[in-house]
């Protein structure tokens, strides 16, 4: 197995699954989903099937990923059936990391997990 075309291929569907969130393509969003799915962020994880999904998607408003862009990605590939993909991106000046888990089935990747956590800034060095 080739794994450098495996992790272009995991990272060019990450953005395709970015771009359709930019764009509200609901119907491209789910096509990259693997139901049901688990979301995790700094208000806690939880699992979300097809229909929830679809809700979600549609009452977000794509502007709020507007210029959100994959920077330093990482993709890890495990016995050729799931791939790590983790990356930072920009939003409304703040730092985000992002991590998903994708899962090959059949011989079409969806992503199974994703996860977004808020750049911690770090303390100053307090001297004693």
């Amino acid at each position: 197995m080739d794994h450098s075309t495996t992790e272009r291929e995991i990272l060019g569907l990450e953005r395709k699954y970015w771009d359709a969130m930019k764009k509200g393509d609901v119907e491209t969003a789910i096509a990259l989903t693997r139901f049901p799915c688990l979301v995790m962020g700094p208000q806690g994880i939880q699992g979300v099937n097809e229909s929830e999904y679809r809700k979600m998607m549609e009452s977000h408003d794509p502007k709020q990923f507007a210029g959100m862009e994959i920077a330093d990605p990482r993709v890890s590939i495990y016995g050729g059936n799931t791939a790590v993909i983790g990356y930072s991106v920009q939003s409304n000046g703040m730092k985000l990391f992002d991590s998903s888990t994708w899962v090959n089935e059949d011989g079409k990747w969806q992503c199974a997990f994703h996860v977004e956590v808020p750049e911690q800034r770090k303390s100053p060095a307090t001297k004693h």
